[in-house]
């Protein structure tokens, strides 16, 4: 009775992630009343709570009441080709820190990739993406995983995050970047640099996973000394709207990885391909957003 309460719960959740792109994609998610419909069959065919669904290899426990994360990973349409790639990089006994880990998709799948010999550290300050990381960690039998519920800026102290309460990756320390939020928590934040240094013991970091709503720019900031070393991979959601929001730009980041020394690619979600972003060509970031949507990712690695 469980698995098949599962999959029809499953399959209610593929039609409905389905709906709610062709309402997208059509332009009726601001039609009056539109997606109030869409809410209540939410809430009828899927009550809240948590459900455990396979995702490839990995077990996920999936929030019931997220509107984006959650039906795209149960469809398996979340990044297809953005994880391809973020996977290929991955290698037995690498080190990873993923910040924005929310509920470990990209973690489990990396500490999958890199085995017994490596290590991943998840940051993820929202209380109920923690305990749904912390859980997906033990459901799939993984013991090289560091879970931190903590956020992380350009420097420590605590700040505002603001919830999305339905789109759970949405969280933001911008309000503007998190629209729906009806409530904000207080949380603690940390620099990548203090942290490698008094918590990781200054050990080699392999490859930095970044996505976090608009504050990739204060992440950066917050590890110029790690970014600085000679071979470390950087994948980096970005979003020129959230960035603009908290203060800075598109063009800002690019130009400080570039100064780091990363040569700079987008992962091209929508055409399953790689461009390769000069640095220096600044004026090209106003038309990114156009051309490839409103989120993008960076894959960064040092010149050689």
């Amino acid at each position: 009775m469980g698995n098949y309460y599962q999959r029809i719960r499953g399959t209610a959740f593929f039609f409905l992630y389905r709906l709610k792109r062709a309402l997208r994609w059509m332009g009726l998610e601001k039609v009056p009343g539109v997606t109030r419909a869409y809410r209540f069959l939410k809430r009828r065919f899927l009550p809240d709570g948590t459900v455990l669904v396979k995702n490839g290899e990995n077990l996920l426990y999936v929030d019931l009441a997220d509107e984006v994360v959650t039906p795209a990973v149960v469809a398996k349409a979340r990044r297809e080709y953005e994880m391809d790639v973020y996977a290929s990089l991955l290698q037995p006994g690498m080190t990873v820190i993923d910040v924005g880990a929310n509920i470990g998709h990209y973690a489990i799948v990396a500490a999958r990739r890199v085995g017994e010999r490596g290590r991943v550290f998840a940051f993820e300050p929202e209380p109920r993406n923690f305990q749904l990381l912390a859980r997906n960690v033990a459901v799939n039998g993984l013991s090289n995983v560091v879970a931190e519920m903590k956020a992380v800026a350009d420097r420590r102290e605590s700040r505002c995050l603001y919830v999305s309460e339905y789109n759970l990756g949405s969280h933001s320390l911008a309000p503007e970047n998190a629209p729906d939020s009806r409530r904000r928590i207080e949380v603690e934040t940390v620099t990548i640099d203090e942290y490698h240094e008094q918590e990781m013991d200054g050990c080699r970091v392999d490859l930095l996973k970044v996505d976090t709503q608009g504050a990739e720019m204060m992440i950066v900031n917050g590890a110029c000394k790690l970014l600085s070393g000679e071979s470390i991979i950087v994948v980096m959601e970005c979003w020129p709207f959230g960035l603009k929001r908290m203060g800075s730009s598109a063009a800002e980041l690019v130009d400080q990885l570039g100064y780091l020394g990363f040569d700079l690619t987008i992962i091209d979600e929508r055409n399953r391909s790689m461009t390769s972003l000069d640095p220096t060509s600044l004026k090209r970031m106003s038309s990114l957003e156009e051309e490839y949507g409103s989120h993008f990712a960076l894959l960064g690695q040092k010149r050689s």
